[in-house]
């Protein structure tokens, strides 16, 4: 068949070329999008192209709302290829045939592992390679787009009197003769280390419970800064306190409540960044250091700060460095370090979030260790203080407004092309299989319907009651081969059956072991979900937050080379993969429950076949299976999960330093994400959109198979919609022109006569009807598939009533479909039936 022709087709060739069509629209799509980011300055293919940076705010919707589009492309693109495969897992008569030989059934209209075992090596090739080309989809779609978050870490503090501000003189590093870096006058710029350490730091011992503090001692405040700089008055120190004091005075009013609450913390800059600390120097400008200090002239001390701090003129600066603070990603406890939080009165730089200091109010700090920790030494030899500043009252602060962050997303391009080619391959798959996939699938339950009436199967004939609990026992329980003429209870001959009326409910017509897989498939992941939940707000302490940010949840990853990072994104997008197959399980259930509904129906009127390619009264298929009320709702649930899912769980990746990524070298990637060295890259989580998840799964997943399994069937009818062979037995027409007579009937002609009457011939046209002629003749003129059908119980043939005798004052009927013609009627209790 040329591939253009199938346009004008009925049937899944026709729904397969379109979904072929739009397959390969949405990879040229997605390829010109690949070739526009490749194009771009300092990209090529194994990085990414930043496509937004700009407001945080902003980025985070436009990235939950590009994730929503990627998820609504692979859903269409997923259930494109489900069609397939449902297709493609869907047997031709002849694969039935061969089953039957060993009375295995195989399901129709239902999606079933079970049936790659009988269809063709071109169907199982084809349906693993549509399964296959999902992986990649699954896996790498939703992390070919990615967000770049931003918390910034870098602060300057300075402490100083409202004068500082006003032009009052001041001398780095101020009046506290503590350069950035040291915590009082005595600490040593130890060149080689570029840092300042304590008097006599060697000769304290170490205590590694305090992160490396040295027992009895205190690390300088804030970042070093060489001494050499303090005597260049051109050198950068200089230049940004002269900043500060000339643009303080515009920044934003904290009171000292405030103030605390901002910067005695482990925020990141997101609000304020550099700050001013005005403390109460009752009137004056500042502080001179000989009222400050004592120093004795020994080791030349005296003429070493003279040449940056004069002895006797008002200094309005008391203290000024640059500040980092950031939050340890590596530790559960979630640590925090606030290099300048000593310098505000606070003993250890490295401290629990959970232990944030409390607000003081009014608020007053001990500025030296040596005072808070009763260690005068740490001043250093020669060095005494004026114990009338061993306390600094705050009168409030003023704080610069910090910089809007710049977030970014971008688009990796490697991934990009992975998802590309997968969709191609799909395209190129499904054009195979519309092309060349020769024999017809029986898709539906009215394509096997109308197969097995056309062309009975020798197989099930005489077996009209037989239902899919019969076709259990025959595929699941112990065999034993049978020997002509042994002592057994097995015949030949076809046996009438009692008939027991019964209207079950829709759960017990499916075979258990189905509920137990799908209910495997689907409870273990929920298992799974609601302990993740529950072990993160429980053992974490995180809250519940639908933020996609650090404050919401993030476990490290060490991401130190290109292959973590490839192991990371497996990780991350594994849910999608799970959600997938929850899915596939999901929707097989609810399309037996519905087949099954459908089949039952036959037996309430007569009802035109639904079938692939229909014709004269017959109708058309849905979506394979499905109607579309179920299949595009269900469509739409599998892409809202996998759009949560994306969400939930995620790679994240945050600059600014805030979250310290020095722990983690993440080599080779931040060229590859356009991210700087303090960069973090891990694995993120969200409570909030998993505590969504868990709801939304037990409301649209778990919950709806169990609500539509205990409606009762309101027909009285074999059960087995979806098994080859009760359909198969369901389906030998009683052939009205037949003649069997009962005095002709023996036991070894039985059989050969019960297949005559069920043989089928010409279609049947009742003379007592003839008056209804028009549509009822139009009608009965059509081969009895393409007319209205009903399942039930009919006569056998007026010379075949014999055949029905097999007891004194027993008749049998036959169960089975049947036109109009044949007068189908509901089987009733206590009779008895083939």
């Amino acid at each position: 068949m040329a591939l253009f022709q199938v346009f004008f087709t009925k049937g899944w060739r026709r729904t397969g070329t379109v979904n072929v069509v739009l397959a390969y629209s949405c990879a040229v799509i997605l390829l010109i999008l690949l070739l526009i980011s490749v194009s771009q300055p300092n990209t090529s293919l194994s990085g990414s192209t930043i496509v937004f940076h700009g407001d945080c705010n902003f980025s985070t919707a436009l990235n939950l709302f590009l994730h929503l589009l990627v998820n609504i492309v692979s859903g269409g693109v997923l259930a494109s290829s489900n069609f397939f495969m449902q297709v493609l897992n869907s047997p031709s008569r002849s694969e039935i045939n061969e089953a039957h030989r060993w009375l295995r059934s195989i399901d129709i209209g239902v999606p079933s592992i079970k049936n790659l075992q009988h269809v063709s090596y071109f169907k199982l090739t084809s349906w693993g390679i549509f399964l296959v080309s999902s992986i990649p989809i699954h896996l790498f779609f939703n992390s070919a787009i990615f967000h770049t978050a931003y918390r910034g870490s870098q602060w300057h503090l300075t402490i100083a009197t409202e004068a500082f501000i006003k032009g009052a003189p001041y001398f780095p590093p101020g009046a506290s003769l503590a350069p950035a870096g040291a915590a009082a006058p005595g600490y040593e710029w130890i060149e080689t280390e570029q840092q300042y350490k304590p008097p006599n730091y060697y000769s304290y011992g170490f205590d590694t419970t305090t992160s490396d503090q040295c027992t009895g001692c205190s690390y300088g405040y804030g970042t070093p800064v060489a001494w050499s700089d303090y005597l260049n008055k051109s050198s950068t120190i200089h230049r940004n306190i002269n900043l500060v004091a000339t643009e303080a005075g515009s920044w934003d009013f904290l009171d000292a409540t405030s103030c605390q609450t901002e910067y005695l913390s482990c925020k990141p800059r997101t609000e304020y960044g550099d700050v001013v600390v005005i403390i109460d120097s009752d009137g004056a400008a500042g502080w001179t250091r000989s009222e400050v200090f004592d120093l004795e002239p020994i080791a030349n001390i005296t003429s070493h700060w003279d040449a940056v701090v004069p002895p006797a003129k008002m200094n309005s600066l008391w203290f000024s460095a640059q500040c980092t603070t950031k939050r340890d990603p590596q530790n559960t406890g979630a640590m925090c370090t606030n290099t300048c939080i000593g310098a505000l009165g606070k003993n250890h730089s490295v401290f629990r979030i959970q232990d944030v200091p409390s607000v003081q109010e009014p608020w007053s700090f001990a500025f030296f260790p040596p005072v808070r920790l009763y260690n005068q030494s740490l001043f250093g030899e020669g060095v005494i203080l004026n114990d009338t500043y061993n306390d600094l009252l705050v009168n409030y602060c003023l704080a610069r407004p910090a910089v809007p962050p710049i977030c970014k997303i971008g688009v990796s391009n490697i991934l990009l092309l992975v998802v590309i080619l997968s969709i191609l391959l799909k395209a190129i798959q499904g054009t195979i299989v519309v092309w060349k996939l020769s024999s017809e699938s029986l898709v539906t339950p009215g394509d096997a319907i109308q197969s097995f009436i056309s062309n009975p199967d020798l197989c099930t004939q005489g077996l009209g009651t037989l239902h899919v609990g019969d076709s259990w026992q025959l595929e699941y329980r112990l065999r034993r081969r049978w020997i002509p003429n042994a002592l057994c209870d097995i015949t030949t001959s076809v046996q009438p059956r009692k008939w027991t009326t019964k209207q079950p409910r829709l759960f017990s017509v499916v075979n258990y072991q189905n509920w137990t897989q799908t209910y495997t498939f689907l409870l273990v992941p929920l298992g799974f979900l609601l302990f993740g939940l529950i072990y993160s707000l429980t053992v974490w302490g995180d809250e519940i937050s639908f933020s996609l940010d650090y404050s919401n949840g993030f476990r490290p990853l060490p991401i130190e080379q290109y292959h973590a990072f490839i192991s990371t994104l497996l990780l991350v997008n594994i849910p999608q993969l799970v959600l997938s197959t929850c899915y596939s399980v999901y929707n097989a259930m609810i399309t037996r429950l519905q087949v099954e509904k459908e089949w039952n129906s036959f037996s309430q009127s007569y009802q035109p076949l639904r079938v692939s390619n229909p014709s004269g009264q017959q109708v058309s298929t849905y979506r394979l299976q499905l109607p579309y009320s179920l299949s595009i709702p269900l469509i739409g649930v599998s892409i809202a999960f996998h759009w949560l899912a994306s969400s939930a769980i995620f790679l994240y990746i945050i600059d600014g330093g805030y979250l310290d990524g020095e722990s983690y070298s993440n080599t080779h990637l931040e060229d590859v994400f356009h991210v700087s060295d303090s960069s973090l890259i891990t694995l993120g989580y969200s409570t909030g959109f998993t505590l969504v998840i868990v709801i939304l799964y037990l409301v649209l997943i778990i919950c709806p198979p169990l609500l539509l399994s205990i409606q009762r069937l309101k027909g009285d009818m074999v059960a087995g919609g979806s098994n080859s062979l009760v359909i198969s037995a369901a389906c030998h027409v009683i052939n009205t022109g037949t003649t069997v007579r009962a005095s002709e009937l023996t036991e070894d002609n039985q059989s050969s006569s019960i297949r005559d009457a069920l043989l089928p011939r010409a279609p049947y046209f009742d003379p007592s009807r003839a008056e209804n002629a028009g549509n009822e003749e139009k009608a009965t003129s059509l081969p009895l598939v393409q007319r209205k059908l009903r399942w039930g119980a009919m006569l056998l043939p007026q010379d075949a009533v014999g055949l029905g005798v097999f007891e004194v004052g027993r008749t049998v009927s036959h169960l089975g479909f049947g036109g109009e013609e044949h007068i189908v009627t509901t089987p009733r209790e206590g009779d008895y039936y083939i």
